[in-house]
């Protein structure tokens, strides 16, 4: 039981929180009904995700004994066999009862890991695209879940944030294997690097832009009638220190990683980051003090 619960990549769940951002932007909602649909939402797209990572780390077990950010587990056909049928049966079993079957984005993500995982993690760019398809059908997952529209400029913002971390994400496995051409892990290596964190400033800052439209939007200038951007319950005042907040994020972020200071995983290193729960902690405090005058 031990060696399934290291096999079986739980620690990585917390990116299922990214479902609830639709509901975070939108600003106002229901607690007692949107915990619950948040927890329902939650439990079923984790054991999708165990699936998928169980039979990634299966098949890119040769590859991954080159890879110092991976950890060894050694996976056999037997345990392979018994715990697809075991979360297959709960995945199922999960989405009748929760009545989620009718949320598309279940299979899309599915699809989606089929094609990365036997196909385009081998095709450089594609490779980049189909790990950042995965956040967005997390967050359309979510609005669907929470029966909200979301935006273009919305939606926007998160495919050039993700992008970016995406690229962020490869930064530290291509520098901690010291990755030459034609290696077996990636198919970029270290002379990528100036590349990598080029494209990295370029979509940052395209979010920052796009989180800067919105502000604009919200207190002046209007673009819905280009459907670019939905207004939310936050006031001005709000949004132009998340939006401060955020902008202070990503410029720590850059040079975290030209300095070469993130040595492992980068959503790891957030969650280990000090720094990122000072932001979010400014926030709260922030939040909660509005609210209380």
């Amino acid at each position: 039981m031990n060696k399934y619960t290291k096999i079986l990549r739980f620690n990585n769940l917390f990116k299922n929180l990214l479902i609830i951002a639709p509901l975070i932007a939108y600003g106002s909602f229901d607690i007692k009904k949107d915990i619950i649909l948040f927890l329902e939402g939650f439990v079923a797209l984790s054991l999708i995700n165990l699936l998928c990572y169980l039979i990634n780390d299966y098949t890119d077990q040769k590859i991954d004994k080159n890879n110092k950010l991976k950890k060894k587990i050694k996976i056999n056909k037997n345990e392979l066999f018994i715990l697809c049928i075991l979360l297959i049966g709960l995945i199922i079993l999960s989405l009748l009862y929760l009545k989620l079957y009718e949320n598309i984005y279940v299979y899309l993500y599915l699809i989606n890991f089929f094609l990365y995982n036997f196909i385009t993690k081998k095709i450089i760019i594609l490779d980049l695209i189909f790990l950042n398809n995965f956040y967005i059908i997390r967050i359309l997952y979510g609005a669907t879940l929470f029966k909200l529209d979301i935006s273009i400029g919305f939606l926007t913002f998160f495919i050039s944030l993700f992008m970016a971390l995406s690229l962020a994400k490869r930064v530290p496995q291509i520098q901690i294997n010291q990755l030459k051409k034609n290696n077996s892990i990636l198919k970029y290596s270290v002379e990528d690097i100036n590349k990598f964190i080029s494209f990295i400033f370029l979509f940052f800052s395209t979010s920052i832009l796009i989180f800067f439209l919105y502000l604009l939007n919200s207190c002046c200038v209007n673009f819905n009638n280009y459907n670019l951007f939905q207004i939310s319950n936050y006031s001005i005042e709000t949004l132009i220190v998340l939006f401060s907040l955020f902008v202070i994020w990503v410029i720590r972020t850059i040079i975290l990683l030209v300095k070469n200071k993130i040595k492992i995983d980068i959503y790891k290193f957030y969650l280990q980051d000090k720094f990122s729960y000072f932001i979010l902690t400014i926030f709260l405090i922030y939040l909660t003090a509005k609210n209380a005058i």
